[in-house]
């Protein structure tokens, strides 16, 4: 974002409980303020999350991607049947489940010892994200 001039605002930067009323809710918070102040994006933690956001924004004759892009986070099993096909941010759970699994052998066995493991995310692009109309 800064290589492109762009900044977050605080008032953008939501903590919201997970699930699709909770997206709602986002949504209207995100929205509520005046057109000048309002993202024309938004990252959310879950796909439930973004399709509460994407719900809302039905409802409310907003039109995604055109106006709003919309992104989730795990890749859930609903995420590509859609309407449109939500882009979202994928992890290797069965990898994470193994690095968990043998940290906690490691320790359990006494061996103490500092691993720093990185799992790599995929961004799958799909139907919800385009260059906003302005910026």
């Amino acid at each position: 974002m800064a290589e492109r001039g762009l900044e977050l605002s605080p008032a953008h930067d939501l903590i919201v409980s997970s699930g699709i009323v909770a997206g709602r809710d986002a949504f209207s918070q995100l929205m509520g303020g005046p057109e000048e102040q309002r993202p024309t994006a938004i990252i959310c933690g879950t796909d439930e999350i973004a399709l509460g956001i994407m719900s809302e924004a039905s409802e409310r004759g907003i039109d995604i991607p055109r106006a709003l892009s919309v992104i989730g986070f795990n890749d859930s099993s609903f995420s590509a049947v859609l309407s449109p096909p939500l882009t979202t941010i994928r992890v290797d759970a069965d990898e994470i489940g193994k690095s968990s699994a043998l940290a906690l052998l490691n320790l359990m066995g006494a061996k103490t010892m500092v691993q720093v493991t990185r799992i790599t995310p995929e961004l799958v692009l799909r139907g919800t994200v385009a260059p906003p109309d302005k910026l």
